[in-house]
């Protein structure tokens, strides 16, 4: 209560009835941690000596078509993988050549068989006439319209406390003073509805938050089942779906790359940039988004890049002319 007149009642607007926690109440159920890894099995710098020649040539070696992709297709998109680490060495690290006998190999087997099963699991329908995929646009969408609504709610909420702890200290002032005068008690009762006008509006944003936070959460629920009925290699990280798995699509053996499995152009870019810089003699790193991360996970797959941790690994081994991360 707010004082009525000089000799009358004391005490601002309730803190505990209007004072809101900016979004204590949000849910925090879509965020889950990164998935560990195995020990590194990397030397202690991370750089084997690889080949000791520059730009290794390399040929096209056995291709199953059973990928659905052309051999220029697999070539151009060979070029684009080893440009990622070219540009960051300054140098040539790798040449076509089709009489070379370092080759690349498109090996087909039962990862690519589980890559293809799994395409055609996540066009299925599920119980409500959505597929994963779009069940996964749909959950990105409301994801980011949450995050959204969430960021403003606590601005507003922090405005919110900023003019109700002012309120409060006019209101204790005119209690010292012995109470307000009639004119400010008019005043000071149009700004406490005011006031709790706009705590009640609070209050509605951060339920309606927390009802939309309860629907991603259930489309989230719906996503993983279907996730397990279909055995898919998916995570839920930072609010984000992602395919996750090892970088078992491709292999380099010392003569050459196999690669066995790819879901897309872009899958097989990252694959292969991922194996060239095995051919270049180095190891796995620490850094989730790394190209050199032991997992296929994190890394920027649509624009492929060297984070600090790969970079560190090329000055290691050319150290002249590797540009800044990015």
């Amino acid at each position: 209560m707010i004082p009525r007149n000089r000799t009358g009642f004391r005490g601002g607007v309730d803190r505990a009835a209007l004072l809101l926690a900016a979004g204590s109440a949000i849910a925090a159920a879509l965020v889950l941690p990164a998935c560990q890894g195995p020990p590194s099995r990397e030397a202690p710098d991370g750089v084997h000596p690889g080949s000791p020649e520059y730009p290794i040539q390399y040929s096209l070696g056995s291709f199953d078509r059973r990928f659905g992709i052309t051999t220029g297709r697999f070539l151009e998109i060979a070029a684009e993988a080893k440009t990622v680490w070219e540009q960051s060495a300054g140098r040539t690290l790798f040449v076509y050549d089709s009489a070379a006998s370092f080759r690349l190999n498109l090996i087909y087997d039962e990862r690519q068989e589980r890559t293809d099963e799994a395409k055609r699991a996540k066009s299925q329908i599920d119980s409500r006439g959505k597929s994963y995929d779009i069940l996964v646009r749909q959950h990105t969408r409301q994801t980011e319209g949450v995050s959204a609504a969430q960021a403003s709610y606590e601005r507003d909420a922090a405005e919110y406390e900023r003019a109700l702890n002012e309120f409060n200290a006019r209101i204790a002032r005119w209690n010292e003073a012995g109470g307000a005068p009639a004119d400010e008690f008019e005043n000071l009762q149009a700004e406490r509805k005011r006031i709790e006008e706009r705590g009640a509006a609070l209050e509605r944003r951060r339920l309606a938050i927390n009802d939309d936070v309860d629907g991603l959460n259930d489309l989230a629920g719906e996503i993983n089942a279907l996730v397990a009925e279909n055995h898919l290699d998916v995570t839920l990280y930072n609010g984000k779906f992602v395919e996750g798995r090892e970088f078992e699509q491709g292999i380099y053996d010392g003569k050459g790359i196999n690669i066995y499995q790819f879901g897309s152009p872009v899958e097989l870019r990252m694959a292969l940039i991922h194996e060239f810089g095995h051919a270049l003699g180095f190891d796995h790193v620490d850094d989730p988004a790394a190209i050199m991360y032991y997992r296929f996970e994190l890394q920027d797959r649509g624009n492929p890049r060297l984070t600090d941790a790969d970079l560190a690994l090329v000055r290691k081994k050319f150290s002249a002319g590797a540009g800044p991360a990015g």
